[in-house]
């Protein structure tokens, strides 16, 4: 790490996890977070927002639903996400992942300016997860290899440009650096499952994909 670089261990999310969960997001066309106990088409209607389902997928064992809807005035925090605020979009897409909670099902709905595939579907949900985690305090973003002891922060884990959003998590998860032995740990099957679960909601108001950390 950075001489110049400055961390916060819990809760608080670093410039670090940031930039990096920013990039992330920027590289799947993934814009926000949503959640409400009613579906997306549904929600849409009420508000004179025409949906059309595009696809539907199961994503361990969830029937995830993906609809396109028309830009307009109603998504203008949309239209502010995209790489260019003043580039002409006239679709956005929102993805409906149903969750089980105590008090009934709930809808984490994830926005994207094009038409996202499973393996982008899973890798926002796992920006969500691994924020809504360091905020509540489960994950250190920087902590001492279980292997090693090496001091290191979770966004400076590997080089290994070839390591996937997932992996990096996992490590996270694990609490462990790119040291040969933490290596050989994650090449012997650290399951992936354990990063693209469904995870609690942390309420109904519209949450910026890793840039919600401004």
């Amino acid at each position: 790490m950075s001489s110049g670089q400055t961390t916060t261990s819990f809760g608080a999310i670093d410039a670090p996890t940031t930039r990096f969960l920013a990039r992330a997001a920027k590289d799947i066309d993934y814009l926000l977070k949503d959640c409400s106990p009613t579906p997306t088409d549904e929600r849409f209607y009420k508000e004179g927002v025409e949906t059309y389902r595009v696809g539907q997928l199961e994503i361990d064992g969830a029937v995830i639903s993906i609809y396109s809807f028309d830009a307009g005035r109603v998504f203008n925090t949309l239209q502010e996400r995209t790489d260019e605020p003043d580039e002409e979009i006239s679709q956005f897409f929102a993805v409906d992942w149903p969750v089980q909670q105590e008090d009934g099902q709930s809808y984490h709905s994830f926005y994207f300016k094009n038409r996202p595939c499973e393996e982008r579907i899973r890798q926002a949900h796992c920006i969500h997860k691994v924020k809504i985690a360091i905020e509540n305090r489960e994950l250190p973003q920087e902590f001492r290899c279980e292997n090693c002891s090496e001091r290191v922060h979770w966004t400076n884990l590997t080089e290994d440009c070839d390591m996937t959003l997932m992996e990096r998590v996992i490590m996270l998860e694990k609490q462990v650096c790119n040291c040969e032995g933490s290596l050989n740990l994650l090449k012997e099957g650290m399951d992936e499952e354990s990063v693209t679960s469904p995870t609690v909601a942390t309420g109904s108001t519209l949450e910026p994909a890793a840039s919600s950390l401004d």
